[in-house]
């Protein structure tokens, strides 16, 4: 009989405990382009899924992609760092009326870490560094393996308003030259689970202009684990022939 209360005790004791635990609040990297310096909690998951619409006429034969799935988890590898893994399902067609394409580009495989917590006005700094590597479907993937490397800054001003900032080089599996990435993002909380952003991000090619691009989203907090956004992109340079839609989840898996 001891025996039986003692093992309900200790069952009680841990019940007790894991009741009392406080699940972490999720922390997305959707949506925008512009990423913060925040990564996974040690061991938690986040998967990240989304849908988009763009439409691109900039160019002599102008086309329509659907991003039918959108897919990113994040694993908290340590306090610090986390690893990612990306890919996309796309559907594109040209102006022209030829047959829609649909299959799987590149795979995209990385890793994100915060490497200064910040201090006042200092900002908190973080490194992400990423590999798409051409395993799709021919007609989207890149020729040669494309790696990205970003600088992330970010101040949290207060509660409700933070500024992140990126600058950084990616190569497009073409080309061994590489462009140059600079952009910024404000955001701010309207309510605890209601929080909207504008952001800035231009990508600099050597010999060509800029491509210049302004996106604004909300994204709202549905559980501590769940959120929805709702996001748009511009071109600055053509605004009448390129804009995208997005809509997207985001869930911390336990």
């Amino acid at each position: 009989m001891r025996r039986i209360v003692l093992l309900s005790g200790i069952m009680l004791s841990f019940i007790c405990c894991f009741a009392q635990e406080e699940l972490p609040t999720i922390v997305a990297d959707r949506p925008g382009v512009i990423w913060g310096t925040d990564v996974m909690p040690l061991h938690k998951v986040n998967w990240e899924n989304g849908l988009a619409w763009e439409r691109d006429y900039r160019g002599i034969e102008g086309s329509t992609t659907l991003t039918l799935d959108n897919t990113m988890l994040r694993y908290g590898l340590s306090e610090n760092a986390e690893l990612r893994l990306s890919t996309e399902l796309l559907m594109s067609g040209h102006e022209g009326g030829f047959e829609p394409t649909v299959g799987f580009p590149d795979l995209v495989v990385g890793a994100k870490i915060k490497m200064y917590e910040g201090n006042g006005i200092l900002p908190s700094i973080g490194l992400l560094a990423e590999m798409a590597l051409p395993v799709g479907a021919t007609e989207f993937r890149v020729a040669h393996t494309a790696p990205s490397l970003y600088l992330l800054f970010q101040n949290d001003i207060s509660d409700r308003f933070s500024i992140c900032y990126n600058v950084g080089g990616l190569w497009d599996g073409e080309s061994a030259v590489p462009s140059a990435f600079a952009g910024i993002s404000l955001g701010y909380s309207f309510l605890d689970n209601l929080s909207a952003y504008i952001e800035n991000y231009n990508v600099f090619a050597k010999g060509e202009d800029p491509d210049c691009f302004l996106g604004l989203g909300l994204a709202w907090l549905v559980t501590r684990r769940l959120q929805l956004d709702l996001s748009s992109d511009f071109n600055l340079n053509d605004y009448n022939h390129y804009n995208l839609v997005s809509f997207g989840v985001a869930w911390m898996i336990n």
